[in-house]
Parts: structure tokens; C-alpha cells; sequence
């Protein structure tokens, strides 16, 4: 934490107020938050006066609601931590709880752990991922001070911190153009350039038109920053493709072709307005590629990680009803479209969804249920086996053999079997195809399908190596809520 002299502070539940020892009133509001050492004399000193004071004059520090007390922090548990580099200038009248305060801050400098509680009454909480650092401004002077001590500083602002009532976004001071409508200005031009085809409703409009000629499927899927990417690693293109991609995927589990998206974000305001173009220009691409072009959607912003949900409309192919999960039985085999495991190493970014190879796939094998692979292999095939009221024996050799060297290379780094990385790994976004026993086996190797198992009728899930009898099969897998 900063221990640069000067440091302001500010406190959200009472504030003080007090001249300066050169008699002028301080400028400058206090914030506090509630954890950290408490605010050393220099610093937090008050000198004695009236309960309730304005602070019209610069120098001063913010005064206390009239019938209000000090608290006392001595015996608190979480102390007050230092911020330095937030001024918030005077707005006259008296301060009202979760009012309007503007403020400036200054450079960021590092990331700060999110803290329990925020000073919801200053709006405060839009600092709370930052640590600031004071600029000095060249041309200080002896004698100038924030405080009216000789030897003080002033300070330069290189950003703002503009605040509603329980939301607060954070600026920069780049001279890019910010905003919902710059950016869905930018989206446009990306997205439906000059020269598009355009029906009775523009990209602009409120909502989008489609003309099926059939019956509509829908999907959607949201990614959270921190918990399907990390924005501190991962490109924003990444992101971008990948949030589309995994609803693509939906679409390859149910043998049906895409035909529209809409995009909803909760942007992180840090996030600069080329990355966020970058993240919703490169759903797009993705989509596009399989005939489904995102033709609206809905963009914010909040002072938390981003947010990204697509939702996809499909349709079925004439002559090919979408593929249940509900239709396996025993005598079936179980088939995957690629091999599985190690995603973490990468692929999980940068999968192929396999739409092209379902809407072959379903007219020329008819299979009896489809899934893809996002939550882990044992985990979706269960998912298949519970609908349809059965179960499945896993051969160990073809599974083996179905293993992507990623789950071998993950396997050397962390100890253990590759196996398990191929069973509970997930995110591989391969198909789990159930066909019927009779399936050509000319078909499946011009598909490039890989054998796993079998159907059977006793419920469960089960692992067989060679001539033994099968062992059951833990089932596990990524699941939210647990």
C-alpha cells in the first residue's frame, strides 16, 4: 500500500471538519474504507469548531451532517485503508446519503483485492479494484499545499470518476471516444457495414427481424470473466470467438444449422472501447462463419469482471428432426467426433464446433442422441444415459486411444492419468454420438469417429479393461453450484 505523504482520505459513514493551521479551509472530501490502519494524526486531524461547517473555501476538508458523531475506530475489526490519489471537489449544499459526487482520480497502478464492503455512500465502490497514484504537477511552489502547510502538493488529475446513484464508471484520460452510443457506433460499422442488405428493420432499430420458414431453436450461454476466461490472459478476439462458439456447439448437439445471434454484454469499465469492440467483433466472425450473424444485442457497463451472453436461434434441416438426448438404447455404440482431454492447455479457446460435421452426420447415421463435451466426457454422457433410462460400459483401450496428446502433456505436468483428464477434463466440445449397432462402418471412418462403448440396460455408468469384469465409473464434471 502507497505511503506517499498527502494521501487523501475519505469517509463514507461520518466526516470531520477542521480549519488548517494557515487558517485557510481546506478543499477536498475524505473517503474511507473499511479495512487497513487507521489514518495517522497528521492526516485525519480535525481541529476543534461548529458540528456542521461548509467548506466553500479551498483547503478544507468535508464537514459533518449536523446531530451527527464521530465514530470512534479504535476498537473496530477491520481498520480504515489508506487511498491515496482520490480528490472529490466540492458541490455546494449538504451531502445527502448515496448522493451524486463526482471525483477525479489519478494513474492506476496495480489491482486491489475487492473489499467486503463498499462505501456505497460516496460511490466509492468504483475505486475498489484500484490503486491510484498522485501525480505531481510541475509547477508546484513552495507554500502550495492541499492542506495550506508549506512544502505541500498539488495535484494533476489524468482521469474521472463519474458516479450515479449505485453505479460507478471509471474513465481514463485518453482522448478515445467513450460511450454506449460510440461503441454501438463502431458495432455498426463492423458488423452491418455500408452496402449490407437490409430488411424492413435496420441494425440500429430495436429489435430484429427474422423470417423463418420453419420452427425456431434457441440457445444461449454466458462466460464470466474469472470463471470461463481470464481477461488477464486470454485476448479479447479469444474471448469473443469462443463465447460465441460455445453456442454453435449447442447447435452441433442438436444436428440443427444456425441462423442469428444476439450478444448481451456487462462490460468491465476499465475495458477499453478497442477491446470491447474487439470482443463482440470477433463473436461475430465466428458466427459468420456458420451463417449466424449477431443482428442485435445489448451493451452495459459496471465497475465488475465482464460478462458475455450469446443467444443463438437454429433451425432444422428438411428431413432431419433436431437430435434428442433422450433416444439411446441398450445395443447402441457410443462415438466421439474427436479425441478428448488437456483442454486447459489451450484448446478450450480455440475448439472447432462441430456444425458442419452434425448436419452431416445426422441425415447419414441417423443417430439416436447427440451431446457435446463441454462439462466433461463421463459427466455429459450420464446427462444422455439418465434421459434415456440406461446405461453405458466405457472400453478402456478405445478410450485410451481417444485421448488428445493435450491430455497427455497435462498429464506429465500434474500426475495424474490422462485417462482422468480425458473423462472429466470437458470443454474438448466434441460430439458423443449414439448410433444404432448397425451403423456402416465405411460412414464412421469417412466421418472420423472414434469408438468408446456401448449401451446397455442396467443403469450407471461403468469402466471395462479387457477380459475383467466392468467397474463402475465415478461420474464428475464441471457443474455451477457445487
Amino acid at each position: 500500500m502507497s505511503t506517499e505523504p498527502g494521501a487523501a482520505w475519505v469517509k463514507p459513514r461520518w466526516m470531520v471538519s477542521g480549519r488548517s493551521s494557515s487558517g485557510r479551509r481546506p478543499s477536498g472530501r475524505m473517503i474511507e474504507l473499511d479495512h487497513g490502519p487507521a489514518p495517522d494524526a497528521n492526516t485525519a486531524r480535525a481541529a476543534a469548531g461548529p458540528e456542521h461547517r461548509g467548506v466553500s473555501a479551498p483547503g478544507g476538508v468535508l464537514e459533518a451532517r449536523s446531530g451527527r458523531q464521530r465514530r470512534d475506530n479504535t476498537d473496530r475489526r477491520r481498520r480504515p485503508v489508506r487511498v491515496p490519489g482520490v480528490l472529490l471537489p466540492h458541490r455546494p449544499g449538504p451531502v445527502q446519503h448515496r448522493d451524486h459526487v463526482p471525483g477525479r482520480v489519478v494513474e492506476v497502478v496495480e489491482p486491489l483485492p475487492r473489499p467486503r464492503r463498499c462505501a456505497a455512500n460516496l460511490h466509492a465502490d468504483g475505486l475498489r479494484e484500484q490503486l491510484v497514484r498522485l501525480v505531481r504537477a510541475p509547477d508546484v511552489q513552495p507554500g502550495d499545499g492541499r492542506r495550506g502547510r508549506p512544502g505541500g502538493r498539488r495535484f494533476r488529475p489524468v482521469g474521472r470518476v463519474e458516479s450515479r446513484v449505485g453505479r460507478c464508471r471509471m474513465t481514463t484520460a485518453s482522448p478515445e471516444p467513450r460511450g454506449e452510443l460510440e461503441l454501438i457506433r463502431r458495432l455498426a460499422a463492423r458488423l452491418a457495414p455500408p452496402g449490407t442488405p437490409r430488411g424492413s428493420v435496420d441494425f440500429g432499430d430495436d429489435m430484429a427481424l427474422l423470417d423463418p420458414s420453419g420452427p425456431l431453436l434457441w440457445t444461449v450461454d454466458m462466460l464470466m470473466d474469472g470463471v470461463d476466461f481470464d481477461s488477464r490472459r486470454h485476448p479479447w478476439e479469444a474471448i469473443g470467438r469462443k463465447a460465441m462458439a460455445v453456442n454453435l456447439s449447442d447447435c452441433a448437439a442438436m444436428a440443427v444449422a444456425p441462423v442469428a445471434a444476439l450478444c448481451a454484454v456487462a462490460l468491465d469499465d476499465r475495458l477499453s472501447m478497442a477491446d470491447a469492440e474487439a470482443l463482440i467483433a470477433a463473436a461475430d466472425a465466428c458466427g459468420r462463419q456458420h451463417g449466424c450473424p449477431i443482428v442485435g444485442g445489448d451493451t452495459n457497463s459496471w465497475a465488475a469482471p465482464t460478462v458475455i451472453s450469446i443467444t443463438v436461434a437454429a433451425r432444422a434441416r428438411a428431413g432431419v428432426p433436431p437430435v434428442r438426448r433422450d433416444g439411446a438404447r441398450p445395443g447402441d455404440t457410443l462415438w466421439l467426433t474427436g479425441p478428448v482431454g488437456g483442454s486447459l492447455l489451450g484448446r478450450h479457446l480455440t475448439f472447432e464446433p462441430r456444425v458442419a460435421l452434425a448436419l452431416e452426420l445426422a441425415p447419414r447415421l441417423r443417430p439416436h442422441a447427440l451431446i457435446d463435451v463441454s462439462d466433461g466426457l463421463a459427466l455429459d454422457l450420464s446427462r444422455i444415459l439418465d434421459a434415456s433410462g440406461c446405461g453405458a460400459v466405457l472400453d478402456a483401450d478405445a478410450l485410451d486411444a481417444a485421448l488428445h496428446a493435450d491430455a497427455v502433456r497435462l498429464a506429465a505436468q500434474d500426475g495424474r492419468p490422462a485417462r482422468e483428464h480425458g473423462l472429466y477434463d470437458g470443454e474438448d466440445f466434441e460430439l458423443i454420438a449414439v448410433l444404432p449397432p448397425d451403423a456402416p462402418a465405411s460412414d464412421t471412418a469417412a466421418l472420423g469417429l472414434l469408438p468408446i462403448g456401448r449401451v446397455v440396460a442396467n443403469r450407471g455408468l461403468w469402466l471395462a479393461s479387457g477380459s475383467s469384469p466392468p467397474e463402475p465409473l465415478p461420474v464428475r464434471g464441471w457443474e455451477h453450484f457445487r
